[in-house]
């Protein structure tokens, strides 16, 4: 009880938090499944008296009345205006009747389907629990909400609640109370406290609750939210704090692991303790060390391709060809595999004693759970398999092996039988739980054999997990994949009972693994025998020969391990090229100013630059005067008393370039110039020391409009400075590079540009920061609006606004919010900055932080202007760049946050290191430097202008990163809307759609373009008859019935059916109840010969039945016995079934 206590406030912090994040999710997830569930029960005719019910603000109790003496409608009136786009405040204290006409008339008279569809995402969960409380009994001329749920939801109601109707209804609006109260419980208190001091039994009642009104409120229509809720809720309540101890314990890992493991899925750990669900904990370690057991491989086989060129270079004193290094390799790993004599002539049938010798000698051997579980076997192991291998002169612990995932899943059934115990204990000496007794101890006995076996592997054989557990896949799958990674080994897989292993093994990719089953001779019962026999599907043995034909296979496989191990390294060894020497030659020439006195001579040497940690200087935000404002045409003098004659504003893309702290003038003498004046009240002593500052210390850079003089009127008062001027093509990136996804900014400026000028633009921008982090500048504000680029020109950038950079001590006194770092870098860590706006003008930026900025800018360039925390989910792109919540897969993952649009496509055609350096940049704060997003940029340039990469801004198809093994099959549009365009869809993808009798929608066979239109218009009418192919009748069918039948698509739904032909009941098979599937259900039944049956016979059971094949009674489902019947079938008893399927 002690550890558990010290468990609990140990891991109390991790614990809030991630509760608090799944109670959020659920919440979400319940609110859209009772958003759906209204929507779909709430007939039109009475939708009007509901919506009165909703907005009437006298229908509570007294007790919850507000100042205003009103008392709160269950739906916000507020939030109803926003989201209907109307302004009724002075309706705000009518009554529900009068707010409802008035509504009503601003809707045209009526509500329609998508009005009603908007009125009802209004609700949010506190809402919609409160709806379930109108019950009509407040006030004559409420509304009644529960004869819909009743009518939707029958089978709900009678299971959750016996009873007449009136206790059905109270009961149901305390199951509604209870569900305000988690809810206000739970999403009120964004700080995680309140779960820190809520008990287990306190989480796991609340979750009950959620999960009794999913399964009140549970239709058929609304399957795949239900599931998603369900999946959600199971989830939450599986959480549960697990110390790094047991962890190493399940994973056979050791602590540093574990924690770096944890670290990398950016899951909390404190004291030694985290929270979550163990299955995925476990799942996330396994996947962590197997990726650096890979990467450990990888660079075992570079050294040993290292080693054997040395030694072919010293032999042959030549440069050795790659085919001779292969060749020699090769030899060295087929000279490692033990030779065999007498097993090579073996054809099958049980092994004698000098065959098992042998088998013993040569071979490390496996054990399967089927093994593991029988008494009889695990003494076969303990016996004469220990003793063969002790006089082959090995160890047995270094022989035998258990894989991990099946070492996992025996835990998992020992834990639970512990479990399982404890119930029992209480239900002891309660005669009203006899049953319950009964029903654990036949679980408990069932998982007797797990935990024999568990502490046989633990206990008797010493044994620790081989690989690293993956609790989502079967023993077998996690097997064959542990066999291949073992090619070259010796392996024999020792089995008792039934098992398609042998079926799932390729023996070119595994020569060297067999499989044995194991089993008593009923011939020695008595004596105890057992006899061994290896499969035959895994003879002959393999011979460990060069040109053995089994080994080809192989051959090319250790091929291609060595050609990824040596691109590995090449890529980790790559010398970056140093472009920045080539910066200079992307400028186009600027314009000749005129000659001004006095400009600096050269450029202030390296050690003059400014140091890296400057102390702030103050604020000095005290104002200048300015007799009169600054007017076009006025003559301004430099520090000099050279005189300028201020021309017009300049203006950019039709637009003064105006901004907040002053106007850009152009100069009527100096066309190679222009003039900021600043805005009276940005006219600051701070401000003139600092451009004083900068004259002084001009760094040079071409590209970089550095001040070159400053400004005074005729009265000696400070007005603004004198700047290079960009190019007269030039646009800021905002207006331009971030919008060429709108068809005007693309059609009217920038008609010829592909992805080869978006690189370029990154690219130069990312050298001409270097340049400035090299002497100590930050930009400060990085935003697009700062950055220009000439149109004619991609190479030609400029950085403009730099009075506001950030050097010698002076802060940059602006920001953007978009582009401010989320972190802060203390001691050399990057930790989350503090909550709150921040205060520019009073703080000193670091390195680190601007190359997030930049990182985000660049993310912006390369994926035309799309933000890269901009997701589907409900918060601010702010918020998710705060929690780090990047929504674009690095390698692959789950792209359902990624916007809709072209962002997911550009993503997946950008290098690996491009991607790789957004990744780190987002999701671990770990930013590139603008040095090496200059590299990186520039090789991504060159496979772009090689053919590698698509030189498209928006490509069609994703790339193809393995072309030995595709994982995209070109596929061509089925409509003619977009001319048939060609595409590409993952090949699984395809083949899941394009299968025989696939009941899945099959929008995917379109491309982006015609899906998208159908996503938006598909339920809409599509304006022409058809005839219907069940009924022969004529019908308006939709437009994507229309895209469907015109493209051909395999399936009901390339085919013309009315909507009462595709929603008529199919009856069960067994009892003849309609039973409502969709087309696609019942196209799955008719094309793969599935028996239709209802719930009820499913699951009921058979009295009796007989085996056709041994004539033996058994008890089984309904079900079984009318498809085997009806598909013609042989009715199999358990024995039989796995007799059948299981031979030599």
């Amino acid at each position: 009880m002690e550890g558990n206590a010290g468990m609990k406030k140990a891991g109390a912090g991790p614990q809030a938090r991630v509760r608090s994040a799944a109670a959020h999710e659920a919440g979400g997830e319940l609110r859209e499944y009772l958003q759906q569930f209204y929507l779909r029960v709430l007939p039109e005719s009475e939708f009007e008296a509901f919506f009165r019910a909703c907005v009437e603000k006298n229908n509570r109790k007294k007790d919850d009345a507000r100042r205003d003496n009103n008392f709160p409608a269950v739906l916000d009136r507020r939030s109803l205006e926003t989201q209907l786009g109307l302004r009724l405040w002075e309706l705000n204290r009518a009554s529900g009747a009068e707010y409802t006409a008035r509504i009503k008339r601003e809707l045209r008279g009526r509500f329609s389907a998508e009005d009603r569809q908007r009125i009802i995402r209004c609700f949010d969960l506190a809402g919609l629990l409160k709806v379930g409380s109108l019950l009509g009994d407040l006030e004559p001329e409420s509304y009644d909400v529960f004869p819909l749920v009743k009518r939707a939801c029958p089978d709900g109601l009678r299971a959750l609640y016996a009873g007449d109707d009136a206790e059905q209804k109270t009961r149901w609006k305390k199951l509604n109370n209870r569900g305000s109260e988690v809810r206000n419980a739970w999403l009120g208190h964004d700080n995680g406290q309140i779960f820190a001091k809520m008990s287990q039994k306190e989480w796991e009642e609340g979750i009950e609750t959620m999960q009794s009104l999913l399964n009140t409120l549970w239709v058929e229509q609304l399957r795949a939210q239900a599931d998603r809720l369900a999946a959600c809720l199971a989830r939450a309540k599986a959480l549960k704090l697990i110390s790094v101890e047991a962890l190493q314990a399940r994973t056979g890992c050791d602590e540093t692991e574990v924690l770096a493991a944890l670290k990398s899925a950016r899951i909390e750990v404190e004291k030694g303790v985290c929270c979550g669900v163990e299955e995925e904990l476990i799942a996330k370690i396994g996947e962590y060390v197997g990726a650096r057991q890979s990467e450990q491989r990888n660079r075992e086989l570079q050294a040993e391709l290292e080693k054997v060129r040395q030694e072919l270079l010293l032999k042959d004193k030549s440069e050795a060809s790659w085919q001779s290094v292969q060749d020699q390799l090769f030899t060295q790993k087929l000279a490692a595999v033990q030779p065999l004599e007498g097993l090579k002539e073996y054809a099958g049938g049980a092994l004698d004693r000098r065959a098992l010798l042998e088998l013993a000698a040569t071979h490390r051997f496996v054990l399967d759970g089927s093994l593991l579980r029988r008494d009889s076997e695990r003494r076969f192991v303990e016996g004469p398999l220990t003793d063969a291998i002790r006089l082959a002169g090995r160890d047995p612990r270094q022989a035998l092996m258990v894989e991990a995932t099946t070492l996992y899943h025996l835990m998992r059934d020992t834990e639970q039988r512990s479990a399982i115990y404890k119930q029992m204990l209480a239900c002891l000496g309660d005669d009203s739980r006899r049953a319950e007794l009964e029903e654990l101890q036949k679980r408990r006995e069932a998982l007797t054999p797990s935990k024999n076996a568990y502490v046989f592997v633990r206990n008797s054989l010493q044994l620790g997990p081989t690989g690293y557990p993956d609790p989502g896949r079967s023993d077998e799958e996690a097997l064959a994949d542990f066999l291949e990674d073992r090619c070259f080994e010796r392996i024999c897989v020792l089995t008792a009972g039934p098992t398609g292993l042998p079926q799932r093994l390729d023996r070119e990719k595994t020569p060297f693994a067999v499989v044995a089953r194991v089993s008593r001779d009923p011939a020695g019962v008595e004596a105890e025998e057992w006899s061994c026999r290896v499969f035959r599907s895994c003879l002959p043995f393999a011979a460990a020969e060069q040109d053995s034909p089994l080994l080809k296979q192989l051959r090319q496989k250790t091929d291609r391990m060595y050609r990824q191990a040596l691109d590995a390294a090449q890529r980790a060894n790559w010398r970056k090229k140093d472009v920045l020497g080539e910066l200079d030659r992307l400028v186009e020439a600027q314009p000749e100013a005129a000659p001004l006195s006095q400009q600096p001579a050269e450029e202030p040497a390296v050690s003059e630059r400014f140091p890296s940690r400057p102390a702030l200087r103050s604020p000095g935000d005290a104002s200048l005067e300015l007799d009169r404002p600054v007017q076009p045409g006025d003559e301004l003098l430099t520090e000099e008393g050279q005189r300028v004659r201020l021309g017009e504003p300049l203006t950019e893309g039709g637009e003064t370039a105006r901004g907040g702290e002053g106007v850009i003038y152009l100069c009527e003498q100096f066309p190679g110039l222009v003039a900021k004046i600043y805005h009276p009240g940005q006219l600051t002593a701070q401000r003139q020391e600092k451009l004083r500052t900068m004259l002084a210390h001009d760094p040079r850079i071409p590209g970089v409009c550095w001040p070159v003089h400053l400004l005074k009127n005729e009265q000696g008062q400070f007005v603004g400075y004198l700047m290079p001027r960009a190019p007269k093509g030039a646009m800021p990136l905002s207006k331009t590079v971030l919008k060429i996804g709108g068809r005007a900014v693309h059609d009217e400026l920038m008609s010829g540009w592909t992805r080869r000028d978006l690189i370029r633009v990154a690219m130069r921008l990312a050298q001409l920061m270097e340049r400035l982090h090299r002497k100590n500048i930050l930009m400060g504000d990085v935003n697009a609006g700062n950055v220009m680029v000439d149109l004619t020109n991609s190479g030609s950038v400029f950085l403009v606004d730099t009075d506001s950079y950030q050097f010698d001590g002076y802060p940059c006194p602006v920001g953007t919010d978009e582009f401010t770092c989320p972190f802060v870098t203390v001691n050399g860590q990057n930790v989350a900055r503090p909550r709150g706006q921040v205060r520019y003008g009073t703080l000193l930026r670091g390195l680190e932080e601007e190359r997030f900025s930049l990182a985000v800018l660049l993310f912006e360039i390369l994926l035309c202007g799309q933000n890269p925390f901009v997701n589907k989910g409900e918060k601010d792109f702010l918020t998710c760049m705060r929690e780090r919540k990047f929504p674009y897969p690095k390698d692959t993952g789950n792209p359902d946050d990624v916007p809709d649009g072209d962002n997911l496509m550009i993503w997946k055609n950008l290098t690996f290191a491009v991607t790789t350096a957004f990744a780190a940049a987002f999701t671990e704060w770990k930013p590139c430097s603008a040095g090496q997003w200059a590299n990186v940029l520039h090789r991504y340039l060159e496979l772009v202008e090689g053919g590698v990469f698509t030189n498209e801004l928006f490509p069609v198809k994703f790339h193809e990163y393995n072309r030995e093994d595709p994982f995209f099959v070109d596929v061509r549009c089925p409509s003619a809307l977009c001319g048939h365009r060609e595409f590409n869809i993952g090949k699984n993808t395809y083949a899941e759609l394009t299968a025989p009798g696939s009941a899945k929608r099959k929008d995917a066979l379109f491309c982006r373009t015609c899906r998208r239109f159908i996503s938006l218009h598909g339920k809409e009418p599509a304006g022409e008859t058809a005839r219907c192919v069940a009924c022969g009748r004529s019908f308006v069918p939709t437009i994507r019935q229309v895209f469907y039948h015109d493209g051909n698509v395999p399936g009901p739904d390339g085919m013309y059916l009315c909507e009462s032909c595709a929603a008529s009941p199919v009856p069960c098979a067994c009892c003849g109840a309609p039973m409502e599937v969709t087309v696609q259900q019942r196209w799955s039944m008719e094309n793969n010969g599935w028996v239709p049956l209802c719930e009820r016979c499913k699951t009921a059971e058979t009295p009796i039945a007989r085996c056709d094949r041994c004539g033996r009674n058994f008890q089984t489902r309904r079900g079984v016995v009318i498809g085997a019947r009806r598909n013609k079938r042989p009715l199999l008893c358990d024995r039989c079934y796995h007799r059948g399927g299981n031979f030599f």
